[in-house]
């Protein structure tokens, strides 16, 4: 029986987890990708938003965990198309088209 809880916690401690599998998948996304592309990559965001701008249509953020704790890390699209990601990218994103946002305990 000590056998078996042992190796049932060594399996367990292997798993990777969310926020290291979304660390990883950001390696594979380049700027210039869809949304659909980005999300057979990175799967479902946590959380998201959209704006609309006068001048360049939509502008969109997927959120994923990428930390152990709420953390998430920000991936920015324009009119269907992925721009950037990042927190120093989302900011100068919302900046630059004049788009308020209010940021509860998310910037690292």
């Amino acid at each position: 029986m000590k056998i078996l809880l042992t190796l049932i916690f060594f399996m367990i401690a292997c798993v990777p987890s969310p926020a290291t599998i979304n660390r990883h998948n950001l390696l594979n996304l380049q700027p210039g990708m869809t949304k659909d592309e980005v999300l057979q990559i990175m799967g479902r965001p946590g959380m998201n938003e959209a704006f609309a701008t006068e001048s360049s249509g939509v502008i969109e953020a997927y959120f994923y965990r990428t930390e152990g704790g709420y953390p998430r890390t920000p991936l920015v699209f324009i009119n269907n198309e992925l721009v950037g990601w990042g927190w120093s990218f989302y900011r100068d994103t919302t900046q630059k088209y004049d788009i308020d946002i209010e940021i509860k305990g998310e910037t690292p």
